[in-house]
């Protein structure tokens, strides 16, 4: 490449020493452009964000994506295909794509100046409402793009039952590494997995109890597209108070009951509880004036919220399993990897499972009114 920089003029910042020759390959082979600098930008949990400054022009963001036998899901493509039906149908509150390059796992997009937001406002709420109802008027032409579903869907108590299943499993397997196993496995056998057979029982007997099918899959018309991980963990607030939506690696077709229960578990949403119950109430009014068919979501959502805490303690001790810190490692290069915060996590762990528990006991969600 014409031009091109020597080694010593990328930052020092960067996770992964070969990423801005990489970089620099792939955006002077798609957009004709000589990278001048690129400076690693912390936060990511599973692929490796940058700022990417040229000889000319504005900067913009690069992503470095995970290989396939780390993860086997099309986290670029996924990201890529959903900004691209977003900002072609007008929706301006997400980055463009400026070009991507699967042979090498990168993409380019708009670069967004701004930060994460530490406190969050009602409006912030109603806006972010407004942006997943929105995105619902879509659905037919993401279909006809082909989007798939999202990351983990499920459409089916089997298929939830299924995906609490695979990561209870995975920390089974864990449990036998010996420098950390001795916390995971009595955790294990004396809190997740009978609370998870309680659980189970429950939600067939709740299923049945309702006239519904544990098998029996959500109708088209009762799916939404969503970007799964999303929320202001995952927005940078500009200078002017405007909010632009991040990360849609897991973009695609949910049922909404796992949509909002994802959003009121995240552990990483600078949204207090309340707060979370408005805008779930919100949300399931909103979807209904975008077309949903929401017969039946709110008690769903009830129904499926025990199961997705539980989810959601099996997530938060990703750090026991071998695989998910290795991926972690990927996107924020070496960092402390100690029993101090794999015992943090049990302890965040068990208190949301306590929750979990709860859950089978909560008031019915409805919508309307700020709750």
């Amino acid at each position: 490449m014409t031009g091109q920089p020597s080694a010593d003029a990328w930052a020092d910042s960067c996770a992964r020493p070969a990423d801005p020759l990489l970089l620099a390959a792939s955006a002077w082979d798609l957009l004709g452009r000589e990278v001048r600098a690129v400076r690693g930008v912390p936060g990511g949990r599973n692929s490796r964000v940058y700022q990417v400054a040229f000889a000319r022009g504005r900067p913009l963001a690069a992503k470095c994506y995970p290989e396939a036998e780390a993860d086997p899901r099309d986290r670029l493509g996924a990201e890529v295909a959903a900004l691209h039906l977003l900002c072609a149908h007008g929706i301006e509150c997400v980055p463009r794509v400026a070009a991507s390059d699967p042979a090498r796992r990168c993409a380019f997009f708009t670069w967004v100046e701004g930060r994460v937001p530490d406190q969050v406002t009602d409006e912030d709420l109603d806006a972010l409402a407004a942006f997943l109802a929105r995105m619902q008027s879509l659905r037919e032409e993401a279909r006809r793009a082909r989007i798939r579903s999202a990351s983990e869907a499920c459409f089916s108590l089997v298929q939830v039952h299924a995906d609490v299943d695979k990561r209870v499993t995975r920390l089974r397997e864990a449990a036998t590494d010996p420098p950390h196993a001795k916390g995971l496995r009595a955790f294990l056998d004396h809190e997740l997995e009978p609370a998870w057979d309680t659980l189970r029982t429950w939600s067939l007997d709740r299923e049945r109890a309702r006239g519904a099918s544990p098998e029996e899959p959500l109708p088209p018309a009762a799916r939404v597209l969503s970007p799964s991980d999303y929320g202001f963990h995952n927005a940078l607030r500009d200078a002017q108070g405007t909010l632009t939506f991040l990360d849609f690696e897991y973009f695609g077709f949910d049922d909404p009951a796992k949509m909002l229960a994802d959003y009121r578990l995240h552990p990483a949403e600078p949204v207090d509880e309340k707060r979370r119950a408005r805008f779930l109430r919100r949300m399931i009014e909103a979807l209904g004036e975008a077309g949903v068919d929401t017969a039946g979501l709110a008690d769903r959502v009830r129904a499926r919220y025990p199961l997705f805490a539980l989810k959601w303690c099996a997530i938060l001790l990703n750090e026991f399993v071998p695989a998910d810190r290795a991926r972690r490692r990927f996107a924020a290069g070496a960092q402390a990897d100690t029993d101090a915060v794999r015992a943090a996590q049990l302890v965040a762990a068990r208190k949301l499972l306590r929750r979990a528990l709860a859950a089978r006991k909560a008031r019915p969600v409805r919508s309307g009114g700020p709750g």
